[in-house]
């Protein structure tokens, strides 16, 4: 699905996510920031950063989340507890899971628990900037590119 869409999207049409609230998670501010250097050409998103999951979940209470971009494994409270509270507390924000397990795809592993709790995407951590912008794309349908 990605790779399709990654070859419609051009470096001059991926510009201008107007008002899209974007939740980076992950432990790792290095990490966090490579996610923030991926998405910079989107102008108009506003990136909210959380170190840990309930972190994250202090975010959606304090600002309103148009998409998460979570690491799968993280300390404390892990993603699938973070997922199911996500869930039965009422959010309704699509997630994009993140993984370093593996060397440049998630693993079959990683894809089956990213399925199982309702995940609109899994991608490794090394996957080239384009692709993460082009899964933020497909995911947020109606932002209009062009704009």
């Amino acid at each position: 699905m990605v790779t399709d869409i990654l070859r419609g999207v051009t470096q001059n049409s991926v510009q201008a996510l107007d008002k899209c609230n974007v939740l980076i998670v992950d432990q790792e501010g290095v990490d966090r920031a490579a996610v923030q250097r991926a998405l910079r050409s989107l102008r108009g998103i506003t990136l909210q950063h959380a170190a840990t999951a309930e972190e994250a979940l202090d975010a959606l209470v304090a600002h309103k989340i148009d998409l998460i971009i979570s690491d799968i494994f993280m300390p404390g409270l892990d993603e699938q507890t973070f997922l199911s509270t996500l869930h039965g507390d009422g959010y309704n924000v699509p997630v994009i899971a993140l993984t370093g397990r593996g060397a440049d795809e998630p693993s079959d592993e990683d894809r089956a628990l990213a399925a199982g709790y309702g995940i609109a995407e899994c991608l490794a951590k090394s996957a080239p900037a384009g692709v993460l912008r082009a899964a933020v794309m497909a995911i947020l349908p109606d932002i209009d590119p062009a704009r």
